[in-house]
């Protein structure tokens, strides 16, 4: 009986070390996740707490999903009703404060003045943009 049980406790030893040994290494793996994405989590969160409006080329790369540059970021918009086929915003985003237009100036040659309207994206838009690219890709 001594012997059953002295057993059953170096049994459980070399699995409560096996387990102990297993959850070292996982968390050193996450540790070094986290280091890997430490730079992209500085990088997002001033981001995401700017008041800044940025044009979609920015933030498609401050998005920086595979293959979704500025151009399929808004077809992907347009598609889903958020955007015009002139890449305008619908006026509903805008009143959540999504999006705006705003106008630039731009002097051509010869005098001539050309005005040009523009979508910008606030940081609410950049944060609805990645839910709606997170929905369609999982």
């Amino acid at each position: 009986m001594k012997d059953d049980l002295e057993l059953r406790i170096a049994q459980t030893l070399a699995e409560n070390q096996t387990l102990i040994e297993l959850l070292q290494k996982k968390t050193e793996h996450l540790e070094a996740v986290v280091e890997d994405q430490r730079g992209e989590l500085i990088t997002w969160d001033m981001v995401s707490n700017s008041d800044q409006w940025m044009e979609m080329s920015a933030i498609a790369k401050a998005l920086n999903y595979k293959n979704f540059g500025r151009n399929k970021m808004f077809a992907f918009l347009r598609e889903k009703g958020i955007l015009r086929g002139n890449n305008e915003p619908y006026q509903q985003y805008v009143d959540r404060g999504y999006f705006k237009i705003i106008e630039q100036r731009i002097d051509l040659p010869y005098g001539d003045v050309k005005i040009n309207k523009k979508t910008v994206i606030s940081q609410k838009g950049l944060d609805h943009i990645r839910k709606k690219i997170d929905e369609h890709l999982i």
